[in-house]
């Protein structure tokens, strides 16, 4: 069986990869592994991850198709602004469809697997729809049901409207009448690609009902949790810890949360004055005014010799500030379905304190392998902080009995026979 796995960014290649990108490349490496060939399509490298030359026509290194869009032969002024037209309803790139259309017709593959397509956008959905090849889409965020794609309102709370004119109240303050006018019809044209797909993969039963709730059969929605490694998780020792020490990873931007865990920590050190927080990601170019309010934060809360930056790192350094934390705080402010971090924290021994949001409770069992936290509550984080840092025994033995329930929770055995019957059924039904 040959199939395409269709995605923006891929760790190893392009900077702004995220979870997402990861959890593409593993599954393709979890099926590949079984006598099913994968094959790559992803944008051109970042220029300071690889140099594959001038984008004229898809290229292929390593195995991984690099395709060309409308934006590299663009100015850059003109080519941001296509990414907003992309973002918003625009999705279709004529280059990069005809380099889909080429490739899967000289050779074709059994499904096309779609997962994230911002800047591809749907043309590999129409050029796979053209030849009739089945489709499956995996849902990481809510991008294809919210322009926003959290599902959260202006005031941060969770929305079911879904996209539509309303959604101009959520984004910049800029060209009003422009996104209005983009907002009538983004679901019309949406709604269009998502009908081409035979099954949807989402991380959590939490996102299957949102999907449901959007009006997405039950039967052509598929569970299939993230695919993680877990045997490259195993420790010798949970002894390796730095007293007080929590940390934070992912991208810094509102819906992360980090400001609502800034905020506990000024708490936290009433009672633990030693508390350390390392922060790990990337910052979010078009929220900059975001990491100057964290920074103020920061200030303002006495918190400059707690809090270190860290920036992106590489994996295995995650590994290693994982296993140097005592604690990993996932303060979530929208419906994620289920942050890579859960599943990390979880198979190196350590409790996740998480947002009682989205599909994190499918993961953490409050009390058990970590503990859940009103996500608009600034006390509820610091109070669930300050009790694992002054138990630590509590601490140790939530990590011990969160290994243990991530190796049930993402056995490789169980999510790779899910994605073989998916993809066997896709194919059987045509």
């Amino acid at each position: 069986m040959r199939i395409a796995y269709v995605s923006d960014f891929l760790p190893g290649y392009h900077l702004r990869s995220g979870g997402a990108d990861w959890a593409c490349l593993r599954a393709g490496e979890l099926i590949s592994a079984n006598n099913i060939q994968v094959e790559y399509f992803t944008l051109y490298p970042d220029p300071a991850k690889a140099s594959v030359g001038t984008p004229v026509r898809d290229k292929t290194i390593n195995g991984i198709h690099f395709i060309p869009i409308i934006e590299q032969f663009l100015p850059r002024s003109l080519a941001r602004c296509l990414e907003v037209l992309k973002w918003y309803i625009l999705q279709f790139d004529p280059i990069a469809f005809f380099c889909f259309l080429n490739f899967f017709l000289r050779n074709r593959p059994d499904i096309v697997h779609i997962h994230r397509i911002r800047f591809l956008t749907m043309s590999a959905v129409l050029a796979a729809g053209i030849l009739r090849i089945p489709m499956c889409f995996s849902v990481y965020d809510y991008w294809m049901f919210c322009a926003l794609e959290t599902l959260t309102d202006n005031q941060n709370r969770p929305c079911r409207k879904f996209h539509g004119l309303w959604c101009w109240k959520c984004l910049p303050n800029k060209f009003i009448w422009f996104q209005q006018a983009l907002l009538i019809h983004r679901r019309y044209f949406f709604d269009k690609c998502l009908g081409r797909f035979k099954k949807f993969v989402v991380l959590s039963r939490h996102s299957a009902g949102i999907l449901k709730e959007y009006g997405i059969p039950e039967d052509k929605i598929a569970v299939i949790p993230l695919p993680y490694d877990w045997q490259s998780y195993e420790m010798e020792s949970v002894d390796l810890a730095e007293p007080d020490t929590l940390v934070y990873i992912g991208w810094i931007q509102k819906r992360k949360g980090l400001d609502v865990l800034l905020k506990a920590l000024v708490k936290v050190k009433l009672k633990v004055p030693g508390v350390k927080l390392y922060c790990l990601g990337p910052d979010v170019t078009w929220e900059n005014d975001y990491r100057m309010y964290v920074d103020n934060l920061i200030r303002e809360g006495g918190l400059s010799e707690s809090v270190v930056w860290v920036g992106p790192v590489p994996n295995k350094t995650v590994q290693r500030f994982i296993q140097s934390a005592e604690v990993v705080v996932v303060p979530e402010q929208w419906e994620n379905m289920s942050p890579v971090i859960v599943g990390e924290a979880m198979f190196n021994q350590r409790p996740v304190i998480g947002s009682r949001l989205g599909g994190i409770p499918d993961f953490v069992i409050d009390g058990k392998t970590g503990l859940l936290f009103d996500p608009s509550s600034v006390d509820d984080l610091a109070d669930k902080v300050t009790t694992l840092l002054l138990n630590k025994a509590l601490a140790i033995e939530m990590g011990k009995i969160a290994a243990e329930a991530a190796k049930n929770a993402f056995s490789s055995k169980v999510i790779l026979d899910k994605y073989l019957r998916l993809y066997q059924g896709m194919r059987e039904a045509g």
